[in-house]
């Protein structure tokens, strides 16, 4: 069972409290990390009549006359790799990008230098980016982190498979790293 807003907010105040009194330095830091992560857990929840969601944001209405931020439009060309979020009069878009060219029919096809790199390349941004959303889910456990930490988990994993299978299909030798599964 998740915890309240409340219960939350006293183990803050606790943690603020200890931190207030002379700690080592090792306990301090264990202490002020503890105390980040529930800040981080407190902000995620919101209560709606006893019902708990996590991961919610309260601001703007869409479609108001309300305007915040940057406004403009982008031109942006090129191949993008994972999700794009936008919104469009209001609407919540999602859209999925192209994913990376499989080999031709089954045959190792060629591939130049300049593109096995690149692939190479974002293979360790998507590992680096798996490793730092597992150590968050570990932080505040399966249960309690927000839900874009297990979507990001899937999609960081999903990315790493569709990099592998692209690099083997052109006779790239691609270890299999202990999270890519």
């Amino acid at each position: 069972m998740s915890e309240t807003p409340e219960s939350i907010a006293r183990q803050i105040a606790e943690l603020e409290s200890s931190l207030s009194q002379p700690l080592p330095d090792p306990i301090h830091r264990l202490v002020a990390q503890q105390l980040a992560a529930l800040r981080q857990q407190h902000t995620a929840l919101v209560t709606l009549n006893a019902a708990q969601t996590g991961d919610v944001r309260m601001g703007d209405v869409a479609g108001r006359d309300v305007r915040k931020g940057a406004e403009g439009t982008t031109d942006v060309s090129g191949t993008m790799y994972g999700a794009a979020v936008g919104v469009n009069l209001g609407t919540i878009m999602i859209a999925s990008g192209s994913t990376v060219p499989p080999p031709a029919s089954g045959a190792v096809s060629q591939a130049s230098a300049e593109q096995i790199a690149v692939q190479r390349e974002r293979l360790a941004t998507h590992r680096a980016t798996l490793a730092t959303l597992l150590r968050q889910q570990a932080i505040l456990g399966s249960a309690n982190a927000p839900p874009a930490v297990a979507y990001g988990i899937r999609e960081a994993r999903t990315a790493i498979q569709r990099i592998k299978d692209a690099l083997r299909g052109w006779g790239v030798a691609v270890e299999d790293g202990l999270d890519d599964v």
